[in-house]
């Protein structure tokens, strides 16, 4: 994807209109069979779309379903007190339709054209990888000639790091900068993706807003390259084959596996024993996808895998649960 694609599948947002709403004893939600819509005071009613209607639910925190077991009446009373208790709103309008609301905030738009370019200032012809769009919001990921570390791995290895970048054009959130990582999570080929450190901006209203985005990815940038040095460290350091069923055993108490479980890892070990750290470390990421349930013994493993990786990478980015620090 390159530059001109990402604009032009942004434009929609574009058009998206903002209205601030102040909600009085006068502004009505009408909620009839298929139809919805706020009325204020006298004027025209503003109409919602089927994925406004949507929104509106997410909104107030109702559920449809639950809605439609309330009388018309009823329903609307609900979502008129639900709405007159936030006070204050932003209902998005495009092509004559309500597609979204949200609470009121400082809005910092996002100019796909600007953004581009403080991109390409920091790394020379980037992949725009993806481009992700949940209702007002954009999430685009890339990378550039800089962060390509690729070589070749086997199922765990981190195969790609970037820059993940989340932002609305018509200024809903506050924008973000992210690092990223895809790891290799089968042997098909299936990637997958944990977030590492970032920045989020602070700012009053746009100035200087893309002298930030371009600060803030060189820095990702950076740190990328150093959570890739640190697993490609990992992956170097061997383990001594008379340490190996010690280390085993000993990640095997701290991930807490027992039975069953501690059964299949050290088959798996015997099958393939770990001869470097990196290994080791991803039989335990392999228990944690693979063969536990309970999410108290998914999250005591996780958490061993992120201590054997050390606490300087695991404050970058766990790899095995994806939670940035």
């Amino acid at each position: 994807m390159d530059r001109t694609e990402v604009i032009e599948r942004l434009e929609p947002l574009r058009q998206r209109r903002p209205i601030a709403i102040e909600h009085t004893p006068r502004t009505r939600v009408v909620l009839d069979g298929e139809r919805a819509a706020i009325r204020r005071g006298s004027g025209t009613p503003l109409a919602f779309s089927e994925a406004g209607r949507a929104r509106l639910h997410a909104f107030i925190g109702v559920t449809p379903r639950t809605m439609e077991r309330l009388s018309v009446a009823t329903r609307q009373t609900v979502a008129n007190e639900l709405l007159a208790r936030q006070g204050r709103y932003v209902l998005f309008q495009a092509d004559g339709e309500v597609v979204d609301i949200t609470p009121p905030g400082a809005l910092v738009p996002v100019e796909p054209e600007r953004l581009t370019r403080a991109i390409e200032r920091v790394i020379p012809e980037p992949d725009y990888s993806r481009l992700l769009v949940d209702g007002n919001t954009a999430s685009l990921e890339l990378v550039g000639r800089d962060l390509r570390h690729e070589h070749p791995v086997r199922v765990g290895d981190v195969v790609r790091s970037g820059v993940r970048l989340r932002f609305s054009p018509i200024g809903t959130i506050m924008p973000q900068v992210t690092a990223f990582f895809l790891r290799l999570a089968c042997t098909n080929g299936a990637l997958s993706g944990a977030e590492g450190g970032g920045f989020e901006w602070s700012g009053e209203g746009s100035s200087g807003l893309y002298d930030w985005f371009r600060n803030s990815i060189r820095q990702v940038v950076r740190e990328a390259g150093r959570g890739v040095e640190e697993y490609r460290r990992m992956a170097e350091t061997a383990i001594a084959p008379e340490a190996r069923a010690h280390v085993l055993e000993g990640l095997i108490r701290q991930a807490g596996l027992t039975g069953t479980n501690a059964a299949t890892v050290r088959a798996r070990a015997l099958e393939a024993p770990p001869e470097t750290e990196w290994e080791a470390f991803n039989l335990l990421t392999w228990a944690t996808s693979h063969l536990l349930e309970d999410a108290r013994q998914v999250a005591r493993a996780q958490l061993a895998a992120a201590r054997w990786a050390g606490e300087t990478q695991h404050r970058t980015v766990c790899p095995a649960c994806g939670a940035a620090h």
